[in-house]
């Protein structure tokens, strides 16, 4: 059984309402939801969410809704607290552990049933393999150019003399650099132990292999609907038309 968990609450301080906002004249959360809807391998879907509207996008696409208890619905909660609470959901309702779990976020629009079906393959051929996360290439967020303020002055986020590397001002001195983008994360049940995940997103495992995409990002402001709906013309969606469309 590979099952796909839509995570996505009705708070929003940054972006209010974020997570249906209207982009090419549908909500936000129903592009990550179609594109578990399309995919040829996930038999599931489930949401959790303690949003009216979230809750019936999800019915209507055939969902089944997990209600998201009040401390797991603020600023606060930590994706990986929500994770674990609607995956023991999913194992008490299948009577077992899936095979699969597809991790998708309702603010996160930037993904294709073509990922998810490539993610699942990846797993399914290795199976040393712990997750699968989409990576965007971000050069110029390089950790080198980090900084903090600390006592209203810049400081360095991290110490670049311990990383051993000829560090300049080019953004390409540390060579690339990919971002998990939070579009996609297609893991084994066993991830879920957490005891070994790679920080910050335990629940990938060690051993992860990426797909590569660009411009993939979870929306937390305005200019993230800006930067969502070109990548989603770009990748065939306008008011009329989805790449979906028979």
């Amino acid at each position: 059984m590979i099952v796909a968990l839509l995570c996505g609450r009705k708070g929003s301080k940054g972006l209010p309402n974020k997570n249906i906002y209207p982009i090419l004249g549908r909500p936000l959360a129903w592009y990550p939801l179609q594109a578990a809807l399309q995919s040829k391998y996930i038999e599931k879907i489930y949401v959790s969410t303690d949003s009216d509207k979230i809750s019936k996008l999800g019915y209507e696409c055939g969902a089944t809704i997990i209600s998201r208890p009040k401390n797991l619905a603020t600023d606060g909660a930590l994706l990986e607290n929500v994770l674990q609470h609607g995956y023991a959901y999913i194992k008490k309702d299948l009577g077992r552990d899936p095979e699969i779990l597809v991790i998708l976020l309702c603010n996160a629009a930037t993904v294709t049933k073509r990922n998810i079906d490539k993610g699942i393959e990846m797993l399914r051929r290795n199976k040393e393999i712990d997750s699968v996360a989409t990576v965007t290439l971000l050069n110029q967020y390089s950790p080198v150019r980090a900084k903090k303020i600390v006592s209203g002055e810049l400081v360095p986020a991290i110490d670049a003399r311990n990383l051993n590397l000829n560090v300049t001002c080019d953004r390409d001195c540390m060579g690339d650099i990919y971002f998990c983008d939070a579009s996609l994360w297609i893991i084994r049940s066993r991830c879920m132990n957490y005891k070994n995940g790679q920080p910050p997103f335990p629940w990938m495992g060690r051993n992860i292999l990426p797909i590569v995409q660009e411009g993939g990002l979870d929306v937390d402001d305005v200019s993230g609907i800006y930067i969502t709906e070109a990548w989603l013309k770009k990748h065939g969606f306008s008011n009329n038309k989805t790449p979906y469309n028979k």
